[in-house]
């Protein structure tokens, strides 16, 4: 008895110390390394959106868990729900107070909802997206593996518009125009012309159907989806995952 009221304490400090952390003053996120190549690594990673809005943290972390993401992409999430998760994912060192975006608009707003980054691996320059009222509705980072740079973002808009395409544009231009993955609403080809950014509904036409609030996955031209689906388990309905490879690797 003894020993297991220690390991709950345990793991109950190893949530508060977890939650200090990330609660504590940092201004600045983390910035990359100086690296050349915006092209997609070598590698085959694994991406994973996972629409909360209220869901068991538990089954969803049991459905992440057998899927062993690399990038976590969650939308709908409160505070709380993305510090579980980073603890039960063993992604604690991925946080920073910008990966979690609350969204101060709409139902979001009253229930503390956002979205947050995720990772086995380093993110940097983690910001808020926003648009020219300056109110946040979404989050942007950068990651880097192999000397190679790309960028991910999760995107959570209050109706069917897509009028984050063109906010996000902006950010992509000035990042370097990186390769890129994005989790927002919408479907199909989308495209900016002004920037020339182009992006692709990687979930369409697959038996991964976009999530019921309208949300999918969207990648650039440098990548190539090698795989995707749906998460499996109770909570597997609300969770869509891709491996990416580099389209250069197809040729």
């Amino acid at each position: 008895m003894r020993g297991a009221l220690a390991c709950i304490a345990m793991f109950a400090l190893g949530g508060i110390v977890l939650a200090g952390l990330f609660l504590a003053p940092r201004n600045r996120a983390p910035a990359a390394p100086d690296v050349a190549a915006r092209v997609p690594p070598g590698v085959k990673l694994r991406v994973a959106l996972w629409d909360t809005n209220g869901a068991d943290s538990q089954l969803g972390i049991e459905a992440l868990r057998a899927l062993a993401p690399d990038y976590l992409l969650l939308n709908g999430v409160q505070l709380d729900e993305a510090l579980a998760v980073a603890q039960g994912l063993g992604m604690e060192r991925s946080f920073h107070p910008r990966a979690f975006q609350r969204i101060d608009s709409g139902p979001d707003s009253a229930e503390g909802r956002g979205v947050c980054m995720l990772s086995k691996r380093s993110l940097y320059e983690q910001r808020a997206v926003a648009g020219a009222d300056r109110v946040a509705f979404g989050v942007w980072a950068i990651a880097v593996v192999d000397e190679s740079k790309f960028g991910l973002a999760v995107l959570r808009v209050p109706d069917d518009s897509q009028r984050w395409v063109s906010v996000l544009a902006e950010l992509w231009s000035k990042e370097g125009s990186p390769p890129v993955v994005i989790a927002a609403k919408g479907g199909g080809a989308l495209e900016d012309k002004r920037s020339g950014l182009v992006l692709s509904d990687a979930v369409a036409g697959s038996e991964s159907k976009r999530l019921p609030g309208g949300y999918s996955l969207f990648v650039s031209p440098q990548w190539f989806v090698v795989d995707r689906g749906v998460g499996s388990g109770a909570e597997g309905a609300n969770v869509r995952w891709m491996d990416l490879g580099a389209a250069s690797s197809r040729r």
